[in-house]
């Protein structure tokens, strides 16, 4: 499996970020500032491990496997 976010307008608020899909097709979301950094990474080009150790690189911060799976 391989996510891929579609384009969202990316409105930041106090505390973190609010993910507003222009189509009105899901509802926004607010998100961590790293949970938008891992969501940046959701280009469809990487699969869960590439998203891990990508993450891992960027930031020092090591998912868990079952914690990846249900983000």
């Amino acid at each position: 499996m391989k996510p891929k976010l579609r384009r969202l307008e990316v409105i930041p608020l106090k505390g973190g970020f609010f993910l507003k899909d222009p189509l009105g097709i899901s509802e926004g979301v607010f998100v961590s500032p790293p949970a938008l950094s891992l969501c940046l990474l959701m280009d469809g080009t990487k699969d869960l491990s590439d998203l891990k150790a990508e993450y891992f690189r960027l930031t020092g911060y090591l998912f868990k496997d079952e914690r990846m799976s249900t983000f």
